[in-house]
């Protein structure tokens, strides 16, 4: 019988697991997300926007979003292990300023 404390402060211990942890809850949230901001847009307009119209918002979000992460992935590259954890605190604040505004 193998001990796995050793193993699992390894993994808990790691950079990198949290890193495609945090992620993993981003993508899930996301994906969720798109689930119910079809309706709550149509549903917060109060008949200014068909179905159809919030379905297009939605896309537009999620296009956004891929959009998003690829003019940051690029500008993350070129950055500092220190200047990238202030970006990505910066947008973080961004993503839940948003989220509240909605």
């Amino acid at each position: 019988v193998l001990n796995v404390g050793p193993a699992l402060r390894t993994v808990l211990t790691s950079g990198t697991f949290w890193i495609v942890a945090v992620a993993h809850t981003g993508s899930s949230m996301v994906k969720v997300s798109e689930h119910v901001l079809g309706t709550y847009f149509r549903d917060t307009s109060f008949g200014t926007l068909s179905s159809t119209r919030a379905g297009g918002l939605v896309v537009f979000l999620c296009f956004g979003t891929v959009l998003g992460l690829g003019i940051a992935g690029s500008i993350f590259s070129r950055r500092n292990a220190r200047q990238r954890k202030h970006m990505v605190v910066k947008l973080y604040m961004a993503s839940i300023g948003a989220a509240y505004t909605l």
